[in-house]
């Protein structure tokens, strides 16, 4: 069975991009959610739950009236022993 309705729990244009080369039809729901690395957080178990809660804020968003296949992902930058955060500015 194909769902119809597909959403991408984010607004990052590459991952629009992305998706769009598979899928004809999907909307965006970014859900804006705290994404501070808790203390000691590894890379990887921060990026699942950053993936997780996206997607969990996008569900709470959308009517439930119909099956949706949501996708949550995410993206993240390890430098020098520490999660490095979103880019302040292009030079950032």
């Amino acid at each position: 069975m194909i769902c119809e309705n597909i959403i991408l729990a984010s607004s990052s244009p590459r991952r629009k991009e992305l998706l769009s080369w598979i899928v004809n039809d999907f909307q965006c729901e970014p859900g804006n959610i705290d994404e501070t690395p808790a203390p000691g957080e590894l890379p990887v178990p921060y990026t699942e739950r950053m993936a997780i809660e996206k997607a969990d804020k996008a569900l709470s968003l959308i009517s439930t009236d119909k099956e949706a296949f949501i996708i949550g992902s995410d993206t993240t930058v390890y430098a020098d022993h520490r999660i490095c955060g979103k880019p302040e500015s292009p030079a950032h």
